[in-house]
């Protein structure tokens, strides 16, 4: 029970106001989220002694960190002058070599089980030279490049001097970094999320041709991976010189989700799960209209409140968990220090998949992990969303129209009662079945894109 909860008053609407309308709709949320910070903050205090530092930054910092950026500037330039001279160099004297050289290169940890799932494909490859570059720094991360290449489990190499050399192929799970090396060379697009109709910056978070497109308006990859046939369609629409770019090749996810849902309740057990325990899934991603960020001390209250009849998983961002903006927002310290029997809490380090697997129904908010879970054609409701928060015609927004919702956090036990009883769960397949083109065909299709490529014959 949060003890950080007890004696708030409701937040209340005065009646001439119009409730309906969308300003008063985005002043709502804003006082919302200004209460569940001081939540937030109210709860890590009681639980860890501390509070999370405030957004606010001394002028004295700022100029610091101008005056960093100035110097960081100064350094790099030369560099900058090696690569215009170098490159030119570069690709007329590489020469083709039997061992292919295949990088990795990210610039933060939450792109790692993307990467991961195409790294096991070819890591073992004696054909392959794989490695790791971290793109500039970890965003979003303390984890260093180093250390993401162990848990990669291939060799790591400093940007720095990946930038100067020449690779057969470069793999990216992220759009940032494909215009930084040589253009001559191949590039990849790993499928990062789904068509979930999240915008950022009011934008298309995948196909946004500022990010698939380079100053030129050619396409800044050799293939885009992309799991879905209606998203690709929709893509090379919006932008036709992606026609022959986008591979519409599976999802190695949905098919590692899919093999393990079979062999489930060993999972369940594994995991500390009786096969007759109701497990309900609750996901959230980041930024101020999150589950987490609107509605998630309440529910998790509600939650605490339901032990002895179902059992919680809860799942938030990595940017709750740590860098910049979890020192804000640290979500996921406050579900830390809320986990006990029959609450689980998801850290970024353990697998997203194999919770998913053992959940018997999900409550999610516009986050792409709710069209993940879709796949798996089990019970899914989604958190109450303002008008115009998602895209409109994208698979988040047709799952979101056509299922179930949560109301408010009172609601819970109702909204899982009905869920458990009476789902339109036709309606949800419709819809799923249309995420994953290829099902348990991911594997052969992205290694026979890879041999296309790289121009050698399957192994």
């Amino acid at each position: 029970m949060l003890t950080a909860l007890n004696g708030l008053p409701s937040l209340k609407i005065h009646s001439v106001i119009d409730a309906t309308d969308p300003f008063v709709d985005r002043m709502m949320l804003r006082a919302r989220s200004r209460r569940h910070s001081n939540i937030l903050k109210s709860s890590l205090m009681t639980h860890t002694g501390s509070v999370p530092p405030t957004e606010t930054q001394s002028p004295r910092r700022n100029a610091r960190r101008k005056l960093r950026r100035f110097f960081r500037t100064l350094l790099v330039f030369p560099y900058r002058l090696v690569l215009l001279c170098w490159w030119p160099i570069l690709g007329l004297t590489h020469q083709p070599q039997t061992k292919k050289h295949i990088l990795f290169c990210f610039a933060s940890e939450m792109m790692l089980p993307h990467a991961c799932h195409v790294a096991d494909l070819i890591r073992d490859d004696p054909r392959f030279d794989v490695c790791f570059a971290a793109h500039s720094v970890v965003r979003q991360s303390d984890t260093t490049g180093k250390e993401l290449a162990d848990k990669l489990g291939v060799r790591h190499v400093t940007y720095t001097s990946a930038r100067l050399r020449w690779w057969d192929l470069i793999f990216y799970p992220e759009h940032i970094g494909a215009d930084q090396f040589h253009p001559g060379i191949d590039k990849v697009h790993i499928q990062h999320g789904y068509d979930s109709g999240k915008l950022f910056g009011g934008k298309d978070l995948r196909y946004d041709p500022r990010k698939v497109l380079d100053k030129n308006g050619q396409p800044k990859h050799t293939r885009i991976f992309e799991s879905s046939l209606v998203t690709r369609n929709k893509a090379v629409a919006q932008c036709p010189v992606l026609k022959d770019r986008i591979a519409v090749v599976g999802d190695l996810g949905a098919d590692w989700m899919q093999t393990r849902q079979h062999n489930r309740n060993n999972l369940r057990q594994e995991h500390g799960f009786a096969e007759t325990d109701i497990v309900v899934f609750v996901m959230s991603t980041w930024r101020s209209e999150s589950l987490m960020e609107t509605i998630g001390a309440e529910l998790v209250e509600q939650a605490n409140t339901l032990l002895n009849r179902y059992r919680f998983v809860f799942s938030t961002h990595p940017n709750h968990w740590q860098g910049e903006y979890a020192k804000t927002n640290s979500w996921g310290q406050f579900l830390a220090s809320q986990a006990k029997p029959g609450f689980t809490v998801i850290r970024p380090d353990d697998e997203w998949e194999t919770f998913a697997v053992i959940a018997d129904m999900a409550i999610a908010d516009h986050s792409s992990v709710g069209v993940k879970f879709a796949l798996l054609e089990k019970p899914l409701v989604f958190i109450k969303r303002r008008p115009g928060l998602t895209e409109p015609d994208t698979f988040g927004t047709r799952l979101y129209e056509a299922l179930p919702h949560l109301d408010m956090p009172s609601m819970l036990d109702q909204t899982i009662r009905q869920a458990l009883k009476n789902y339109p769960i036709d309606a949800l397949c419709r819809i799923s079945r249309e995420i994953n083109a290829w099902p348990g065909e991911a594997t052969s299709r992205i290694k026979a894109e890879i041999h296309q490529i790289l121009g050698i014959p399957p192994s």
